[in-house]
């Protein structure tokens, strides 16, 4: 009667035994399929990353400004970002007050935009104006303001306006254009106008070719 019971014992054992490894084998595969979720769920939150690194780079990049419009010659303004540079000690000493260094979308080099204001007839500060150069020729120029008498420095300001746009980079080309309109004057010239804007031109003209040199 003995041997029976053992071998019942022993089945019994033996269907624990199987019981088990089942066990173990199914936790097993439970942790394989686990880490396998994490694994995909930690690409899925990279991916993310990626994307917002991606989305944050491009909405960094900011057009360029509306007021560069008529110096940039009527460009639209959307193809291109610009950063601000350092102003050096002879643009400053010509009181230009800001420069731009302007990129294509691409991240390629377009060219420069200027701002200055400098006296006049109107007295300290009195002309503030826009500039831009690209291709090596004056894109545009633009008189934001000014404080000149209409029969005199007005008649510069505008000669820059309609005839500076398209000229070669060379600023004797800029006082030429002053000196034709100054020409047309009867009786008085409008050298108070003239001769702070021809040497922030000048300035701006000098920085600009020193740029493009090194690029």
């Amino acid at each position: 009667m003995l041997k029976p019971i053992r071998l019942v014992a022993i089945g019994l054992a033996l269907v624990g035994c199987a019981t088990s490894s089942s066990d173990v084998i199914s936790s097993s595969v439970a942790s394989t399929t686990s880490t396998v979720i994490i694994s995909t769920s930690s690409a899925e939150i990279q991916s993310s990353e990626v994307n917002l690194t991606s989305n944050t780079a491009t909405s960094a990049i900011v057009t360029l400004n509306s007021k560069w419009s008529i110096a940039m010659g009527g460009a639209t303004l959307t193809q291109f970002y610009s950063v601000s540079e350092n102003l050096t000690q002879n643009l400053t000493s010509t009181k230009v007050i800001e420069v731009q260094r302007v990129f294509n979308l691409d991240g390629s080099f377009y060219g420069y935009v200027y701002e200055a204001l400098v006296d006049g007839n109107g007295g300290r500060n009195s002309n503030r104006f826009r500039v831009g150069l690209a291709n090596s020729i004056y894109l545009g120029f633009e008189s934001d303001s000014h404080r000149e008498h209409n029969g005199f420095g007005v008649v510069i300001i505008n000669a820059l306006k309609n005839s500076l746009a398209g000229q070669p980079a060379v600023y004797l080309n800029a006082w030429q254009i002053m000196i034709n309109a100054n020409d047309t004057l009867v009786g008085k010239t409008a050298s108070e106008t003239i001769n702070p804007l021809a040497d922030a031109l000048e300035s701006i003209t000098d920085h600009y070719l020193s740029q493009i040199n090194v690029e």
